[in-house]
């Protein structure tokens, strides 16, 4: 296992911890007021910002390695909005964008592309992350937790949604490239231009008798 994915398995790992936090607050074996949750979650979020750079400096970046963060990302959004479901139910969304996007390519091929990567949805992606995390903390009361759970939201619709739009471009291009390369007047012109031109027939060689030789 290279150093990237080392440090995405402690990803996984502390996504684990928070799971488990979750479940036991959700049962109310934590009790009222548990910083527990914020205390795991806190490191785990930090590690995100490290195993790109592992990955970049090792120069150990692989599609596998790719998919295994993508999808700690996503359980770690789960997790942390399940707990802030009971304060504010639109958190349920948030939790469950990615994998409504999963459902979206199963349903429409072309969004299971890949997309270029922008440093755009990078922040928005830490942003949210932020975001979530906040409204983890005991101390928020409940309008500051629908905020923030709104915010992150909105900033989803657009990373996801930004997405989707390349995505539908991009097979939209590949359509009408597939689409010119099949009409009939281009065809031709093809078969036009690999037809080898006809050349004026040219007379035998003459033959040259030497007179001398016989």
């Amino acid at each position: 296992m290279n150093p990237a994915n080392q440090v995405t398995t402690a990803r996984a790992a502390g996504a684990l911890g928070c799971a488990a936090i979750v479940v036991l607050d959700l049962a109310g074996r934590l009790g009222e007021g548990s910083w527990w949750l914020a205390v795991v979650a806190g490191p785990t979020l930090l590690l995100d910002l490290l195993d790109g750079h592992v990955a970049r400096r090792t120069r150990s970046v692989t599609e596998l390695g790719t998919r295994f963060d993508m999808e700690v990302d996503a359980a770690m959004v789960a997790i942390l909005s399940a707990s802030a479901v009971a304060a504010c139910p639109p958190a349920l969304l948030v939790g469950a964008s990615r994998y409504v996007l999963a459902l979206g390519q199963w349903v429409r091929p072309a969004w299971r592309g890949d997309v270029a990567p922008r440093r755009s949805r990078r922040r928005v992606a830490a942003a949210v992350a932020v975001l979530l995390w906040t409204a983890t903390l005991p101390v928020l009361p409940a309008a500051a937790i629908w905020a923030c759970i709104l915010v992150a939201l909105v900033l989803l619709a657009w990373f996801f949604g930004t997405q989707v739009i390349e995505l539908e471009r991009g097979s939209a291009a590949l359509a009408a490239r597939g689409n010119a390369s099949r009409s009939p007047d281009l065809r031709a012109r093809r078969v036009h231009a690999s037809t080898p031109a006809p050349t004026a027939p040219t007379a035998p060689p003459r033959r040259e008798h030497l007179r001398g030789a016989r």
